[in-house]
C-alpha cells in the first residue's frame, strides 16, 4: 500500500469518528472523499475496509453495504480490531455487485492474518483468485457468493493456519479449480454448488480435520475431488458428485472418512486410492452408473481400508483392487455391474466379508495374481450372464479361503479356480428382496444366523448368529442413545459455547437450536465428528432466550433429541450501571476522574482513547473493583492535553462507552 494512502487514512479518523462511525455504503458514483453513509457513499471498498479495520470507536457498525454495478477493484483485508464480524456484503443480495479482474492484481479478496470477516452475494470474476485466505486467517465465512471464470482458483485458502473458516452456499464454476486448501485444519466447506471447472476441490499439505458436506459439484473436465500430499482425518459427507471425469482421487493421504456421498455418471473411476493411502474409510456412499470402476485401489502402499454398507452398482467394475494389503470390504451391496469386485497383482490379505452380490453381469468376484483373499459370510446370487463367468472366478497362485456363503442361481455355476473350499457354503434361495433393498425378507431364509463369527465385522448380530449377506450390524455398534448437553457458557451477548458428553458408539453428532422450546422448526447448527464435544455458536441476538438439542448418529441409525437446554444471552450495555464524573474534566482544580463500575460485575478492561483512535490509558483485567480513578496521564505518567477522549469499558456482556472533555 502506497504510504500516502497510509497517512490520509491515519488524518482522516478524527473526522470519521467525529461525524460518522458506519455502517459504510460503497457505490460507483461515491466518493472517498464522502463519509460513507447511505447518502455520501464511498467509491473504493478498500477504503471503508480500512475504516472498519480500525474498530471502535473508530468504527462502531462494522458492515459495508456495496451497491449494485461493476466494481474493478480489488482488496485486502489484514485486521479486524471489532468484537464481532466484518461484513462486506451486497446492499441488495437480489442485485449482486460485480467485482471485476480485467487488469487489476491477482485476486478479488485477500483476507491475511485476521479473521471475523463474512464475505457475502458477491459476484466475483476474472482475477486469477476470487479470494484469498492467508497467514493466520480464522473463523471467517465466505457465504452465498458467485465466482466464476478465474483464471486459477476460485476460493483459495493458502496457509497452515487457515483454521475454522466456513465456505457455504456459494456458486463456483468456469475456473480451473473451485476451491483449494493448502494446509489448514477444521474448515467447514458445505452447500456449495461447483461446476464447469477442470477441477472441484483440491486438498493438498496438511490439511487435516476438514469436512466437506452437501456440496453438489459436476461437470469437471479433471476431477471433482482430489486430497492430496498428507491430507489426513478429512470428512467428506452427503456430497453430489457427477458428470466429470474422476470424482474422488486420494493420493497419500491418509484416515480420511466418506460418507453418504453420491458418486454418479463419471467418464472414469469413482473413487481412486493411489501411492500411500491408508486408513481410509468409506461408507454408507452411493456409487452407480460410472464408466470404469466404482472404486479402485492402485499402488501396493494402499493398505489397510475400509469399503462398508456402499452401495455399489451399473459399474464397468464395481471395486477393482490392483495391489495393496489388508483392505477390509464389508456389509456392501454389489450388484448389476460388469464385474462386481476384480481383485489382481500381489494384494495380500483382502477380506471380503458380509456382502451381498447380485446380478453382475460377468463375476461378482474375479481374481487373479497371486492374491490371497477370505470371503465370508456373503449372498452371491444370479451372477455370470456371460461364459466363463462365476460367483467367484479365481486363477490366484494365491490362497483365497471361502466358507459361510451362499451361492444361488450363478448361471456358469458358483466357483471356478484352485479356491481353498471351507466349511458352511450353501446353495439354497436365500430370500431377498431384489427389487429394492436386497435384504433377507423371510426368517426361514436359509442366509439367516447361518454366517461365521468374524470377530470385529460380525460382533453384534440379530438372533443366534450372524446373517449372509450386507444388511446386518457391525462393530459392536447399538443405535446411540442418551446424549446430553453438559452446559452452554455465555461468552459475551452475542456468543455461547455448548458442551454436550462424549458417548462411546457414535460416528457423529448434530447440533440444533430454536428460540422456542420445540424441536418441529429447529435450526440445525451443523455437524460433528466422533469425540467432538462443544461447539461456539454466533452471532446471537441480545436479551434472546435459545434452546439447544443434539443429536448421535452411527450407522445404524440415530438416537432421540436429548433433552432441551435454555440459555438467555445477556444484554449488550449495562450503561445505566456505569458512570463518568466530571464528564468534564480539569485534573487542576478536580484532581482526579472517577468512573464508577458498580456492584458485582464481571471482569472488565477499560481503555480510554484520544480521537485518533489510539489508546492512552488503559486497566486490564479489572475485578471486584467499584471505582476506578484517573489523573489525566498516559501509560508513560505524562500529561495529555486538552481535547476529547473516549472511555471504553469492555467485558463479558458489557460494551460501555463514554465521552470526556479533559482541559488544563
Amino acid at each position: 500500500m502506497p504510504y500516502r494512502l497510509i497517512i490520509f487514512i491515519i488524518l482522516s479518523i478524527p473526522t470519521i469518528l467525529l461525524s460518522y462511525s458506519g455502517p459504510y455504503y460503497v457505490a460507483t458514483n461515491g466518493s472517498d472523499a464522502s463519509s460513507g453513509s447511505n447518502t455520501m457513499p464511498l467509491a473504493t471498498i478498500q477504503t471503508a475496509i480500512n475504516w472498519m479495520s480500525a474498530g471502535p470507536p473508530v468504527c462502531t457498525s462494522a458492515t459495508c453495504f456495496i451497491g449494485p454495478g461493476v466494481y474493478n477493484q480489488n482488496m485486502i483485508i489484514s485486521a479486524n480490531n471489532n468484537s464481532n464480524f466484518m461484513v462486506l456484503r451486497a446492499l441488495t443480495p437480489g442485485n449482486k455487485p460485480v467485482l471485476q479482474g480485467e487488469s487489476m492484481d491477482h485476486f478479488a479478496i485477500k483476507i491475511t492474518n485476521t479473521g471475523r470477516v463474512i464475505v457475502s452475494n458477491l459476484n466475483i470474476t476474472a482475477f486469477t483468485y476470487g479470494v484469498i485466505l492467508s497467514g493466520s486467517s480464522s473463523n471467517n465465512r465466505i457465504v452465498a457468493n458467485y465466482l466464476y471464470s478465474q483464471t486459477n482458483f476460485g476460493i483459495f485458502l493458502f496457509s497452515g493456519n487457515a483454521d475454522n473458516n466456513i465456505i457455504e452456499n456459494n456458486q463456483i464454476y468456469q475456473t480451473l479449480s473451485g476451491i483449494v486448501l493448502s494446509d489448514g485444519d477444521n474448515n467447514n466447506i458445505k452447500n456449495n454448488n461447483i461446476y464447469q471447472c477442470s477441477n472441484g476441490i483440491v486438498f493438498s499439505g496438511n490439511a487435516s480435520s476438514n469436512q466437506v458436506s452437501s456440496n453438489q459439484i459436476y461437470s469437471m473436465s479433471n476431477g471433482v475431488l482430489f486430497l492430496n500430499d498428507a491430507s489426513i482425518s478429512n470428512r467428506l459427507i452427503a456430497n453430489q458428485i457427477r458428470d466429470s471425469a474422476t470424482g474422488l482421487f486420494l493420493l497419500d493421504s491418509d484416515y480420511n472418512g466418506f460418507y453418504k456421498n453420491r458418486f454418479t455418471r463419471l467418464s472414469g473411476s469413482a473413487i481412486i486410492l493411489s501411492g500411500n493411502a491408508t486408513g481410509n474409510l468409506f461408507e454408507n456412499n452411493t456409487i452407480t452408473s460410472n464408466r470404469t470402476n466404482g472404486i479402485y485401489f492402485q499402488g501396493d502402499a494402499v493398505d489397510d481400508n475400509t469399503i462398508i454398507s456402499n452401495q455399489i452398482f451399473y459399474n464397468y467394475r464395481g471395486i477393482f483392487i490392483n495391489d495393496g494389503d489388508n483392505n477390509k470390504i464389508y456389509r456392501n451391496l454389489v450388484r448389476n455391474n460388469t464385474n462386481g469386485i476384480y481383485l489382481t497383482n500381489t494384494s495380500q490379505g483382502i477380506q471380503i466379508i458380509n456382502n451381498t452380490f447380485f446380478s453382475n453381469f460377468k463375476n461378482s468376484i474375479w481374481i487373479s495374481g497371486s492374491t490371497t483373499a477370505d470371503i465370508y459370510n456373503n449372498i452371491i446370487q444370479a451372477n455370470g450372464n456371460y461364459s466363463n463367468t462365476y460367483g467367484i472366478n479365481d486363477s490366484s497362485s494365491g490362497t483365497v479361503d471361502v466358507a459361510y456363503n451362499d451361492f444361488y442361481g450363478n448361471k456358469f455355476g458358483f466357483t471356478n479356480g484352485s479356491v481353498s473350499w471351507g466349511a458352511g457354503n450353501v446353495f439354497d434361495y436365500p430370500m431377498i428382496n431384489t427389487a429394492f433393498t436386497f435384504e433377507i425378507t423371510n426368517v426361514v431364509s436359509p442366509a439367516v444366523d447361518s454366517g461365521t463369527n468374524i470377530p470385529g465385522v460380525t460382533d453384534y448380530t440379530q438372533g443366534g448368529g450372524p446373517d449372509m449377506g450386507w444388511k446386518e450390524s457391525s462393530y459392536f455398534l447399538i443405535i446411540p442413545s442418551g446424549p446430553q448437553i453438559l452446559t452452554i457458557r455465555v461468552m459475551a451477548y452475542s456468543n455461547v459455547e455448548i458442551v454436550w458428553r462424549n458417548m462411546t458408539n457414535e460416528s457423529s453428532y448434530t447440533l440444533y437450536r430454536n428460540t422456542t422450546p420445540s424441536t418441529g422448526s429447529a435450526l440445525i447448527l451443523s455437524g460433528f465428528s466422533m469425540n467432538v464435544t462443544n461447539y461456539s455458536d454466533y452471532p446471537l441476538k441480545p436479551e434472546t432466550t435459545y434452546y439447544y438439542w443434539i443429536k448421535a448418529y452411527n450407522r445404524l441409525g440415530e438416537s432421540s433429541f436429548s433433552p432441551a437446554f435454555p440459555v438467555t444471552t445477556p444484554s449488550i450495555y449495562y450503561s445505566l450501571e456505569f458512570n463518568i464524573f466530571p464528564t468534564a474534566f480539569h485534573p487542576a482544580t478536580d484532581g482526579l476522574a472517577m468512573i464508577y463500575l458498580g456492584e458485582d460485575k464481571p471482569e472488565v478492561s477499560i481503555k480510554i482513547y484520544n480521537i485518533a483512535g489510539r489508546v492512552i490509558k488503559q486497566w486490564d483485567r479489572v475485578t471486584g473493583e467499584k471505582f476506578i480513578y484517573w489523573d489525566g496521564k498516559d501509560e508513560k505518567g505524562q500529561n495529555i492535553r486538552s481535547g476529547m477522549y473516549i472511555v471504553h469499558i469492555r467485558g463479558e456482556g458489557i460494551n460501555y462507552q463514554a465521552k470526556m472533555i479533559l482541559t488544563r
